[in-house]
């Protein structure tokens, strides 16, 4: 395998899904999304003095019947198939979402032993981290219309923080350890305006966003075949071992980190103003990228062959990026 070459797991995954109407952007990001939701906040990447974590805030983004929500169920599928159970509700409230984040959205793994261990005093470092994955066909169902409060507690909850816990009036506040969240969700361009109008845009969290724009179908096909079951156990397997092998600190090569300082001083931002506060983020939006390519190959080290893929896929959403909007 060359150095421009994607891991063997999006090779069987993309492979595997070629003979459906879906943009393989679609099917890409939804991989990315799966591999960085099993990743969680088992590894990080040095940077300064909290580090990067792989989580991230992934939106397909097309016309009705651009398969962005089959997309994400065959994303979603697999990680069950993996042993993944921590799925946020189909909607929610911010207040219902934290109290489900708390408590653990999976009810295994420890996840209520969270609330009992802040009565107990267990120190923080035996506790679970709360992970979870909002994994939307439609954004908008789960997020509702300009829900602006929402939007801001999912903006501070990007950069994943040892607690958050939200204080209540009449009840017990919440307290949440290690909120660790993951975003995939499906919108048109009118659902996203609608849940994302420009005033709460600007605070921040489309900076935190990655749009992937899908043109629609790629091709028709009237009777796509059923993808292949031995396949779909492979790619559960790998996801598994991402989960159990791949942890504790992310390295990177030499050749790795001359190519990403390279990258970070010569790259050319995008032009159009909506994107401004992306543009400031973007160095750490690669980083998040170039750890998912690694751990696809079930590596702890970045290489400079992560940072081409992950700077190439990057930039082919990047073009299409104000389309999305």
């Amino acid at each position: 395998m060359d150095d421009s070459e994607e891991s063997q797991l999006f090779d069987l995954y993309l492979n595997m899904l070629d003979d459906t109407e879906n943009p393989t952007e679609f099917h890409r990001w939804t991989l990315i999304s799966s591999i960085a939701a099993m990743l969680g906040r088992n590894i990080y990447l040095p940077f300064g003095v909290d580090g990067i974590y792989p989580n991230m805030f992934i939106v397909l983004i097309g016309a009705s019947a651009s398969r962005k929500s089959h997309s994400i169920a065959i994303g979603r599928k697999i990680l069950h198939m993996a042993g993944y159970e921590k799925f946020a509700s189909s909607k929610s409230s911010k207040e219902k979402f934290m109290e489900d984040l708390a408590i653990g959205f999976d009810n295994i793994d420890g996840a209520i032993e969270n609330q009992m261990a802040e009565l107990v005093g267990v120190p923080p470092e035996l506790r679970e981290p709360c992970e979870v994955l909002i994994s939307a066909g439609e954004l908008e169902d789960f997020m509702g219309r300009n829900n602006g409060e929402f939007i801001s507690m999912l903006t501070n909850l990007y950069d994943p923080q040892p607690s958050y816990s939200i204080r209540k009036l009449r009840s017990n506040s919440t307290y949440v350890h290690e909120p660790t969240l993951n975003l995939i969700g499906g919108a048109t361009n009118t659902t996203f305006n609608n849940t994302f109008p420009p005033e709460i845009a600007g605070q921040g969290f489309l900076s935190r966003l990655t749009l992937v724009h899908g043109a629609g179908a790629r091709r028709k096909i009237a009777w796509p075949t059923e993808p292949d079951k031995d396949i779909m156990q492979f790619i559960s397997a790998n996801l598994m071992k991402i989960r159990s092998q791949v942890k504790g600190k992310f390295t990177v090569s030499e050749e790795a980190y001359i190519a990403l300082d390279e990258i970070y001083r010569e790259y050319k931002p995008l032009d159009d103003i909506r994107f401004e506060s992306y543009n400031g983020r973007r160095h750490i939006h690669l980083l998040k990228l170039c750890m998912v390519y690694a751990a696809a190959d079930i590596r702890t080290q970045i290489t400079y062959k992560d940072v081409l893929n992950a700077h190439t896929t990057l930039v082919f959403t990047e073009n299409s990026m104000p389309a999305a909007l």
